[in-house]
């Protein structure tokens, strides 16, 4: 995580000076305050927010802080890549897109991977598997969520009796 960090602060300097005044504020106000800030998700949260649920919408932006930290990655560092997104095209309307599904239309039992596969689109450079399986995800409904769990409690007992034999 240093050599990201290490590498994110030297091209800071590149990036709009709002986005080290969110920087600033985003320890102490949190995610939600840096999200309404940060041009690529700026205006989508303003439209988001006339359709859902303000409480709805801070829980899948809490989510995401909690997946942030869960893994390490530094609030800093997640939103300098976020705006160095703007300048590629495909990642930005990838990230948009993503964070679009994730606040407005996922499943709850689909969120936790959604945003695992949105940090990691956020934080690396390179195109990953990521990217395909949310495209994946999203056309998922619970039934198809309840089936993967079925079949995957399935192989894991299976696996469990063929061990203990």
């Amino acid at each position: 995580m240093g050599t990201v960090h290490n590498a994110l602060t030297a091209v800071s300097s590149n990036l709009p000076a709002e986005t080290h005044e969110i920087i600033g504020f985003i320890k102490e106000r949190g995610l939600k305050f840096a999200i309404e800030r940060i041009p690529i998700f700026g205006k989508l949260y303003n439209e988001i927010e006339d359709y859902i649920d303000s409480k709805h919408l801070e829980k899948r932006i809490q989510a995401i802080e909690i997946e942030l930290s869960r893994i390490g990655i530094i609030m800093d560092d997640f939103i300098k890549r976020l705006n160095l997104a703007l300048y590629d095209e495909h990642k930005y309307y990838l990230i948009r897109n993503t964070a679009r599904h994730i606040f407005l239309f996922a499943p709850p039992a689909t969120v936790d991977i959604l945003n695992k596969a949105l940090i990691e689109i956020v934080m690396n450079d390179e195109y990953s598997m990521a990217e395909h399986a949310t495209e994946i995800i999203k056309q998922l409904n619970p039934d198809d969520i309840a089936f993967l769990k079925a079949v995957k409690k399935y192989k894991t007992q299976k696996e469990d009796d063929r061990g203990g034999k």
